[in-house]
């Protein structure tokens, strides 16, 4: 078997995921506000940069897993 067969259980979840996704997009047409929730992480590491920036100390971002080279720096 070449792909996992779900059967109506992915048909269903995707018509799912859709309907709330067109339905997001509908209330933000209609002028009605919505509400995207801050992430923590992000914020934190907002911060972290701007800390390093004052203390004049380099930072290093490295974007998962790969190995940490000149462009990551």
């Amino acid at each position: 078997m070449q792909y996992l067969d779900t059967g109506w259980a992915g048909v269903v979840f995707t018509l799912v995921l859709v309907f709330f996704i067109l339905m997001n997009i509908a209330r933000a047409k209609a002028g009605r506000d919505l509400y995207i929730r801050r992430i923590a992480g992000l914020n934190a590491i907002d911060e972290a940069v701007g800390r390093a920036t004052e203390m004049g100390r380099p930072v290093v971002m490295v974007p998962g897993l790969g190995a940490l080279n000149a462009i990551s720096v």
